[in-house]
């Protein structure tokens, strides 16, 4: 990640994953949205397909409710280990609009069959020691500055991993406190702009230590 000083004041901030760009004044209105739709429906849990890093941005900026869970759902997930979770719906994005939507959960949704929790995140290991297993966190902790500012910091900052890993949530969790645009990277543009932005002063840290691992 990186942390570039800048001007960006409130209402000035954005995000830029692969689809593209969105305000920040859009996203926060995004997700009051979808929290209004999750609370009017009724939904305990509700899985995100946490395929952009958006999606990701919209997860944590709900979050700042603090009266729901979602499911983070990357592509590494198994079917069956979501639907052990229960989401009663998905949060996916409209690849023609850019915009989220809510969509019935497949399978066997609405029975939670994971233990309740108080409200939070629940995100998948990567898999790569066996089967991805979840972790949940809550949204006091991983939350724990607030997100009154969310997207109306000073800073500019990169994000390197995947919106779907511990990691990436971590860095975007730190990133929406205290700037007011994020990037999402791929790898190959990660080692690209790392020497540029060092040489501008900036700070590159290209292994972020992400809070509660």
């Amino acid at each position: 990640m990186t942390g570039t000083p800048g001007s960006g004041g409130a209402g000035s901030g954005w995000v830029r994953d692969a689809l593209g760009s969105v305000a920040g004044d859009d996203i926060r209105a995004q997700a009051a949205r979808l929290h209004a739709g999750l609370r009017a429906a009724g939904h305990r849990r509700t899985a995100v397909a946490a395929d952009s890093g958006r999606q990701l941005v919209l997860a944590l900026l709900m979050g700042q409710w603090a009266d729901t869970e979602l499911v983070l759902a990357g592509p590494t997930v198994p079917a069956a280990a979501l639907e052990h979770l229960g989401p009663q719906g998905t949060v996916v994005t409209d690849r023609s609009s850019g915009l989220p939507r809510l969509v019935p959960a497949p399978g066997a949704a609405g029975h939670e069959s994971a233990r309740p929790t108080v409200p939070g995140l629940w995100v998948f290991s990567s898999g790569t020691t066996g089967e991805p297993k979840p972790r949940h966190w809550p949204w006091a902790a991983l939350l724990s500055g607030g997100l009154p500012t969310a997207l109306r910091g000073a800073e500019h900052w990169g994000v390197g991993y995947a919106p779907f890993t511990y990691a990436g949530v971590a860095a975007t969790a730190q990133a929406l406190a205290r700037a007011s645009r994020i990037e999402f990277l791929t790898p190959r543009a990660w080692s690209r702009r790392a020497a540029p932005e060092s040489r501008k002063g900036s700070t590159w840290s290209p292994r972020p230590r992400p809070s509660g691992g």
